[in-house]
């Protein structure tokens, strides 16, 4: 697996955490709080691709499609491998064949994302310079990055012995990276 695509990886779990603990909100909450999440991403890349009129014309619609397609490939396996994985029963229940099944679906889901990357790329450069490219594919990893680091700075410091904390297995980051840059939204976009 190649680091894009574990952090891609890790943008989906950022999702089916933000998504899961928006399910004790109302529906109007959870969606106002996906408009200011995408208002922030819309905001961040413009801020860092600094995209002429033209090329904002081309590249939006083309960016909206990407998106769409690569959410389509998320959903099913995702789907699949969190109920298995969240409930206990059906994690118990769980037989070998049935859980080769769901590995052989996310990895045909993972080779359909890089499929698309790469349809996108080519979509991407007849658009923009490869200069600009290069910088959306570094300005989503920084967006994702800044989001997950929000997410724990509003989740607080790690409990002693829980995930992330000391003494857990694989520690985590204690918290926002230092030397990363976050989005230029105004605060109340995150609030």
């Amino acid at each position: 697996m190649n680091a894009k695509t574990v952090k891609t990886g890790l943008f989906a779990a950022l999702w089916l955490v933000l998504l899961a603990g928006a399910s004790a909100q109302p529906a109007a909450r959870r969606e106002q709080a996906k408009e200011r999440v995408e208002a922030a991403h819309i905001g961040f890349l413009t801020h860092k691709l600094k995209l002429t009129p033209f090329e904002a014309q081309k590249f939006w619609p083309l960016y909206e499609a990407y998106r769409d397609d690569m959410a389509q490939v998320d959903r099913e396996p995702l789907r699949g491998l969190r109920r298995a994985a969240e409930d206990p029963e059906r994690w118990a229940a769980l037989t070998e064949k049935e859980a080769e099944e769901l590995m052989r679906r996310h990895v045909k889901a993972l080779d359909d994302k890089e499929r698309i990357r790469r349809a996108y790329h080519t979509k991407f450069m007849d658009v923009l310079s490869a200069k600009k490219v290069l910088m959306l594919y570094v300005a989503e990893v920084q967006f994702k990055e800044a989001m997950l680091d929000k997410l724990r700075e509003r989740q607080g410091p790690p409990r002693p012995g829980g995930p992330g904390g000391p003494g857990s297995p694989g520690g985590g980051r204690p918290g926002p990276r230092p030397g990363r840059p976050g989005p230029p939204a105004p605060e109340p976009i995150w609030e």
